[in-house]
């Protein structure tokens, strides 16, 4: 896991000493991603600087940039090549060491890109320099795993690992500095919680996709020079539904396919270890990492004070049955004040997933004890762990065949039913008024749009919105981004906005920048190329059964632990709304002031000073919708962007 930063144009060829330098200090405002080692090289009107993490050949065969024996290719490479073993044993080179880069590097070489994206497994973005071409090669994994940012400032190609590195070049080169902010980002923020899909914060800059390469010519490095590709259809997924013989054959392929891409996420030179929560994902991904192992895992788990959000007991006993090295971190509200203003540095541009808390955390824990540390993530989008998911395979299904004008006048009845539901527990003493009472009234709310929605982009939306009616609420008007997904069956439907969209843009940058902050290389079992398309080939009934998600996956972990894999899903979430009212008020009231003097709304200031209202005296907690908006003018205060 490393980081680097690079730039194509004239100022590359005309004062490359400059740039060179430039290069090394802006490579610095990454230097968590990479603290091991450095390197820079400006050669025929490229610049590329990198940071390494080492994982894989501590030595200096494994420095970047990396160029290929031949000569011809220069190449910065961020992330890990699972199979990068198998493709040496087709390639005849006389091996400098045994790094994944110089196995990438020389691919490139012999095969030129199309041909290496197509065998490579793993999680990477690279830029790669065809020397005698005069092409610069973007590329990024398959499913968004490790990002990579590009933009053109006054003719000039800059790209990086992280938008901090981008902006830090281009204002040390005089190529203009500052954020101009993308009013659509921004409203994607305070409704999905995150900037989707290509777009940031920045106008200036665009996300590669997953899956996507690009070529830029360095002869003009312009933008209707590039040439763009995906070299892996994800569409192809939805098609990979196959006849399977039995439960049996199902069990046993995964245990096949799963064994050996936990296997090969294990192979690192540092020491290693496992998140750990206690639910079926992490559960499975420890459990198949003991078995590979002659010794003790290292697993690892967050708690807080707070029992709604503390996974710690669920974790302790799955890690008693599998026999592993445990370890608990619990969190308090001064853990969450002291990292509350670290967030804007370590996301780059505002992220408002509030488990990026516990996340970065429990990131910062493990870093403590080894290098490397495999997740659960990817499970539930793969294999339908999420409510949602299972809505959508049963209630939901059925009542999308009905007329939308009925479902609308359903919908409406079916939140006056449950308000009225909700208003007699909280009478009888059941739940209380601040509390239960009102999480029900919330969660009925949330129901009744999503039933009430003309399709399934709308139901899908409302679903994930934390805006109630995010078109009143953002000014200059809300337009979600359009999510093209070729099925007609909604539970796919779901399952694949989730894999394409909110693991990307969400779980996965999440991860990612909590786990570079500390230095901590994450590695997805789940994300495997094999994992993924088995899932998809799996039907229905196989991952949701009497009403519960990723059926298989807990019928495996059953074989290994018992009742343990029957504990219901949780979510890896932080007890905000108690911080906001403790810890982190004072902090969130200076921002809602700072909303409310904001000469350029961004937001409707009165309904965030109600919402704020409404949560500081206990009468609903509006943590979720506030969340978004806090990051948001918090980032632009840290950050420098003046907005209004």
């Amino acid at each position: 896991m490393c980081g680097f930063v690079g730039i194509v144009g004239r100022v590359t060829r005309s004062e490359p000493e400059r740039v060179g330098s430039a290069l090394d200090q802006a490579a610095h405002a990454i230097l968590h991603r990479g603290p091991d080692d450095a390197g820079v090289v400006v050669a025929d009107g490229v610049g590329l600087a990198f940071r390494r993490l080492s994982i894989l050949d501590l030595s200096q065969a494994g420095h970047q940039p990396m160029y290929s024996r031949c000569r011809r290719w220069l190449m910065v490479f961020n992330g890990e090549i699972y199979n990068h073993q198998t493709a040496r044993a087709r390639m005849e080179v006389p091996w400098r060491g045994h790094s994944d880069t110089e196995t990438l590097v020389e691919s490139l070489s012999i095969w030129g890109v199309e041909k290496t994206l197509e065998w490579v497994d793993g999680m990477f973005a690279f830029a790669a320099f065809d020397l005698q071409e005069g092409l610069l090669y973007l590329a990024r994994d398959r499913f968004g795993e490790k990002p990579l940012y590009y933009g053109w400032k006054e003719g000039h190609l800059i790209l990086g690992s992280q938008l901090s590195a981008c902006w830090d070049l281009s204002a040390r080169l005089g190529l203009g500095a500052g954020v101009t902010v993308d009013s659509g980002s921004v409203a994607d923020l305070m409704t999905r919680r995150c900037v989707g899909g290509t777009r940031t914060i920045d106008k200036n800059f665009s996300k590669l996709a997953p899956s996507a390469w690009i070529a830029v010519s360095v002869a003009d490095p312009s933008p209707s020079s590039v040439k763009y590709g995906v070299y892996y259809d994800r569409t192809r997924l939805l098609s990979q539904r196959r006849e399977w013989r039995d439960e049996s054959e199902c069990r046993e392929r995964f245990v096949e396919i799963f064994s050996q891409s936990v296997r090969h996420r294990m192979e690192a030179d540092v020491p290693m270890g496992a998140f750990l929560s206690g639910g079926v994902d992490s559960s499975l991904v420890a459990a198949f990492m003991q078995k590979c192992s002659s010794r003790p895992v290292q697993t690892f788990t967050v708690g807080f004070g707070d029992s709604r959000f503390d996974e710690s007991s669920a974790a302790r006993e799955v890690a008693n049955i599998l026999g592993t090295s445990h370890h608990e971190l619990s969190a308090t509200e001064e853990d969450a004040l002291g990292f509350v203003p670290r967030l804007p540095t370590i996301y780059d541009e505002p992220f408002a997933d509030s488990s990026q808390i516990p996340t970065s955390l429990i990131c910062q824990m493990i870093r403590r004890h080894v290098t490397v540390a495999l997740s659960g993530d990817g499970g539930d989008e793969v294999f339908g762990g999420y409510n949602r998911h299972i809505m959508a395979n049963g209630l939901l299904r059925r009542w999308m065949k009905c007329p939308t004008p009925l479902r609308r006048v359903a919908a409406s009845l079916l939140r006056c039913r449950s308000l009225f539901v909700a208003a007699q527990a909280v009478r009888r003493g059941v739940v209380g008024a601040s509390g239960g009472g009102r999480v029900m009234a919330d969660k009925a709310e949330v129901i009744s749009r999503a039933f009430g929605a003309p399709d399934k982009r709308g139901v899908y939306q409302q679903l994930l919105q934390v805006w109630p009616h995010a078109d009143h609420v953002i000014q200059g008007g809300f337009e979600p981004i359009a999510t093209a997904v070729p099925t007609d069956d909604l539970f796919d439907y779901f399952r694949w906005s989730d894999l394409t969209g909110y693991m990307p843009d969400d779980v996965l940058v999440k991860v990612d920048r909590a786990s570079m902050a500390s230095s901590l290389e994450v590695r997805s079992p789940f994300l495997a190329r094999e994992v993924v398309e088995f899932g998809w080939s799996l039907p229905h009934e196989s991952l949701v059964q009497n009403g519960v998600g990723k059926a298989l996956l807990r019928t495996v972990l059953a074989g290994i632990c018992g009742d343990a894999a029957h504990k219901p899903k949780q979510g890896f979430a932080a007890p905000l709304g108690g911080w906001l009212r403790g810890a982190l008020k004072e902090w969130a009231s200076e921002i809602v002031q700072q909303v409310s003097r904001s000469s350029q709304p961004w937001v409707d200031s009165r309904t965030v000073n109600r919402m704020w209202a409404e949560h500081v005296e206990g009468k609903r907690d509006m943590s979720d919708a506030l969340w978004p908006v806090l990051v948001f003018f918090d980032w632009a205060q840290v950050r420098g962007v003046d907005v209004g």
